[in-house]
């Protein structure tokens, strides 16, 4: 991840590509919040800028812990309070309740 200033620290995790499945691993710098973590990743693993309808994609960052938990992360939390070393983070689509699948 590049680009970030003033960093105190950074954890280890896991990224996931939802389509391939394939994983890498990254440092992300804990004061990012997990909204621009998202972002970030993203980018980072390639993942679509835009749907099938060339609408903007958006996605949300979710986490696998080691014993097994899995979670949502809240987008305003911060990496180091919400990621910890070995955790499996995947970004998804966004899902809008109530929009009809195509």
């Amino acid at each position: 991840m590049e680009g970030t200033q003033d960093v105190i620290g950074y954890v280890t995790a896991s990224l996931r590509h939802f389509m391939t499945k394939a994983t890498s691993e990254a440092d992300l710098p804990v004061d990012l919040s997990i909204e621009e973590a998202t972002g970030e990743i993203a980018r980072a693993i390639g993942l679509p800028e835009v749907d099938l309808e060339n609408r903007v994609q958006r996605y949300e960052l979710f986490v696998r812990r080691p014993n097994g938990t899995a979670e949502h992360l809240n987008p305003s939390a911060r990496v180091g309070d919400a990621i910890a070393p070995n955790d499996l983070v995947e970004p998804l689509p966004e899902v809008t309740p109530g929009r009809p699948a195509r």
